[in-house]
């Protein structure tokens, strides 16, 4: 999948997204803090929430995407805006037996693929390719109800292969081997390998099963990672009981003991988190990142940031304030974002006219009027 534009708004809030034009493999955001940019990030990953059952409370988008078939899609919709209510989002497939009085419903849908419409939905009227169907869910998104439909489900997965990475998820001391239960081990590596690039659940648990079962994989993973951390000698998976499925990931240094994942500095984790997802993303996916230069040492600030650029078959789309990322990524794929009011508008470096080189286009940059008064 690649996003090409979006539009957003939430009309609880009213904050809206102008037409934001992305760039097919890699788009950096950049802005003075409150601008938009996470928001930005969090409307893209809302469009994955409805497509799995869930209703945003008066939200309504625009979205254009190449889907995982090559074919153009343009969806676009609205919920209904419930002032009263504090529901912001909720999970409709789990909710299905409970009151309906506080789920916003869906007052529009659209699909279309290539320009032409697959189905339009306007209150509780639909169109399946021109003809009417029986009476749906107001409150799901018709891509979410006929999701095994032929016409349907290229979108559907397509959106699906939406990720925000989080490198502050909270770790308990040991990490679960879940995917190493019998039934999920394939013989044929390729099989095993797309199984854990498409198996939910944080990154490190896709490591271990690597480590276990595609050393190949995993000594890439490790050998880019010693490659940014020269005093890093190896790394392992460890487990103090014998047949446990609780493991802990463990690095050792030049003449040090070995150093398990919760006390390694927060750098170096995020840095091997990042390459770990690199390697084990699924094809086609896209990747959102905010403020990816948290928690970065200037010794993996560029390799991070360059490894972007590398990578074949995934869409970037991130946030930055470091000069060291800005500087990186070339300014075609810049995005500097402003917001007057409630309202989020985007404009390129052509646009702005910035030099020729990325550093002295950093320093126009931050002395435009768009940057420093990023928000009136």
């Amino acid at each position: 999948m690649k996003i090409q534009s979006l539009k957003y708004k939430n009309g609880i809030t009213n904050w809206e997204l102008s037409n934001l034009i992305f760039q097919e493999d890699l788009t950096l955001l950049v802005g003075i803090s409150g601008a938009g940019k996470t928001r930005i990030l969090n409307a893209i990953y809302n469009l994955k929430g409805i497509v799995s059952g869930y209703s945003l409370n008066g939200v309504s988008w625009d979205i254009k995407f190449i889907g995982e078939n090559n074919q153009i899609y343009r969806w676009l919709g609205e919920f209904e805006i419930l002032k009263d209510s504090e529901l912001l989002f909720k999970n409709d497939l789990k909710e299905e037996e409970e009151s309906n009085e506080e789920k916003p419903k869906l007052l529009s849908e659209y699909l279309y693929c290539n320009s032409e419409i697959i189905f339009s939905k306007e209150n509780s009227v639909i169109k399946f390719e021109g003809k009417d169907i029986p009476k749906i869910s107001p409150y799901r998104s018709a891509i979410n109800l006929f999701l095994d439909d032929e016409k349907i489900k290229p979108a559907y997965l397509s959106l699906k292969n939406i990720y925000q990475i989080d490198y502050y998820t909270e770790f308990e001391d040991c990490i679960r081997c879940s995917g190493c239960k019998t039934g999920f081990v394939e013989k044929d590596k390729k099989k095993l390998l797309e199984k854990i690039k498409n198996q939910t659940g944080h990154v490190l648990g896709k490591l271990l099963i690597c480590y276990m079962h595609l050393p190949d994989i995993f000594n890439e993973i490790k050998n880019d990672f010693m490659s940014i951390f020269p005093q890093v000698t190896d790394i392992r998976f460890f487990s103090e009981i014998e047949n446990s499925d609780r493991y802990i990931l463990q690095i050792k240094e030049n003449n040090t003991d070995w150093i398990s994942h919760y006390q390694i500095s927060s750098g170096m984790f995020k840095t091997l988190v990042n390459i770990t997802e690199l390697k084990l993303f699924p094809e086609n996916s896209v990747i959102l990142i905010d403020e990816l230069e948290n928690s970065l040492g200037l010794n993996c600030i560029n390799h991070v940031a360059e490894s972007f650029l590398r990578k074949e078959n995934l869409q970037f789309i991130i946030t930055s304030h470091h000069p060291y990322i800005i500087n990186v990524i070339p300014m075609s794929s810049w995005k500097i974002i402003t917001r007057k009011s409630s309202l989020v508008i985007t404009k390129n470096a052509e646009e702005l006219n910035l030099g020729k080189s990325k550093h002295e286009a950093f320093k126009q940059l931050i002395n435009l009027t768009d940057y420093y008064q990023g928000i009136l």
